[in-house]
């Protein structure tokens, strides 16, 4: 039974409610996807589908999903409860990133197969994977804690995953050592190393980085969660 101080299961409800919006997140990422497996597209391009729609789907179904909670008084109202904020934001993200990860298993999958990955770069593109889907959701939040209105928080995350995409390289390769080394730190640019049959070795060290930048990013989101119920706690 649900709790109503539990926003990890009102967001799951609100997830799967409608059916037809339910079919829509599964069906989207696995149309999306279908092109990136074709010989035809340079190999760039093949690689950075999966993280690209990772981060889309991630920062503004976050962003915008914890913004509509707020404008509909529904964070005012559990504000009220003896509860931590960051406890409460803690449970909307855990549970945007289940269905997120959901959402993304068809689709990895399929990548998966058409790319002929070995064992190594399947360890690195699932930990990738992982890691994107946390990073996503956490700066989601931040977008909509930085925002004043649902208009701004598209905007915000827009612009936001327009950076995110060129810092990690995956709109084009960069020509430059800084520039690599910003996206090897991330992990959509860990992702792209893994669906690139990057070897675990070389995989995991990039990991490692993107894995503390993603416990950063998840830690301003928590620490920050009270502007979006407007209060200190």
């Amino acid at each position: 039974m649900m709790r109503a101080d539990n926003l990890f299961w009102v967001e799951l409800i609100e997830d799967t409610r409608k059916k037809r919006s339910l079919i829509l997140k599964f069906a989207l990422p696995i149309i999306l996807v279908l092109p990136f497996t074709l010989d035809q597209v340079s190999a760039t391009v093949r690689r950075s589908g999966l993280p690209l729609i990772i981060l889309f789907l991630g920062v503004l179904g976050s962003s915008v999903g914890i913004s509509g909670l707020k404008e509909r008084g529904l964070l005012e109202r559990l504000s009220a409860l003896p509860l931590s904020h960051s406890l409460m934001v803690g449970d909307y993200l855990a549970a945007n990133a289940a269905m997120d990860l959901l959402q993304i298993a068809v689709p990895s999958l399929i990548l998966i197969v058409a790319f002929d990955l070995g064992p190594g770069a399947i360890a690195v593109s699932v930990v990738g994977l992982v890691l994107c889907v946390a990073f996503a959701n956490g700066l989601g939040v931040l977008m909509a804690t930085a925002a004043g209105s649902s208009g701004e928080v598209h905007l915000y995350s827009g612009l936001c995953v327009l950076g995110i995409a060129g810092l990690s390289g995956l709109f084009f390769s960069h020509g430059s050592a800084t520039m690599d080394a910003i996206a090897s730190g991330l992990p959509f640019g860990a992702l792209k190393d893994g669906l690139a049959a990057s070897s675990l070795g070389v995989g995991a060290v990039h990991l490692v980085v993107a894995g503390g930048v993603t416990v950063l990013v998840l830690a301003a989101a928590i620490a920050m969660s009270s502007r979006l119920f407007g209060g200190n706690r």
